[in-house]
């Protein structure tokens, strides 16, 4: 039997250019090393943690970050270094969340290879992404209601030593991949 387990308030925002109401609070979810539920919050663009008390009730939500970066956020998970990792649907971009701050490590147009990522899952150091190129946000064509992009697809990445973006105690940059 599914019951209500712990509850974020709701928050809703309009998302240009077609001023669609974005009301999606607890979306992704993510579970932290320590045990802690980590979930992605779509409307304010937040990442909220949840613990998880020793008779398996919540914790009260606690909001670790809110940024621009972050809005449209969907789907999160963790790399093996632990750092959290977010695709960010409204904006076609991976962020990284690490030490309490947002960093965007790509974002592209409607060409590609992010079309309103959806969620994320890693394999060792390669990251998959879901497309799902739903027109919204900045995926609408010029017309303003039809997706001008690469349709369903998944993007494959790598995690690259770059100098240009620092991710706590080095720098990574998500990067395409070769086909295997």
């Amino acid at each position: 039997e599914a019951v209500i387990w712990a509850q974020i308030a709701s928050n809703t925002r309009s998302v240009p250019p077609d001023n669609f109401m974005q009301s999606v609070v607890a979306n992704g979810l993510a579970l932290s090393a320590d045990g802690s539920l980590i979930v992605a919050d779509t409307s304010r663009g937040a990442i909220w943690e949840i613990g998880v008390n020793s008779d398996g009730s919540a914790g009260e939500p606690a909001m670790m970050l809110q940024s621009p970066l972050l809005e449209g956020v969907d789907g999160i998970a963790l790399d093996s270094k632990g750092r959290l990792w977010a695709a960010v649907n409204e904006r076609n971009a991976l962020v990284v969340v690490n030490d309490g701050q947002a960093d965007e490590v790509h974002k592209n147009d409607n060409a590609g290879p992010l079309e309103f990522p959806a969620a994320i899952a890693f394999i060792g150091e390669v990251g998959y992404v879901p497309n799902y190129d739903r027109p919204r946000g900045e995926n609408l064509a010029e017309d303003g209601t039809s997706s001008a992009g690469i349709g369903s697809s998944i993007a494959r990445f790598g995690l690259l030593v770059s100098p240009t973006i620092g991710i706590g105690t080095t720098s990574y940059i998500a990067a395409a991949c070769p086909s295997r």
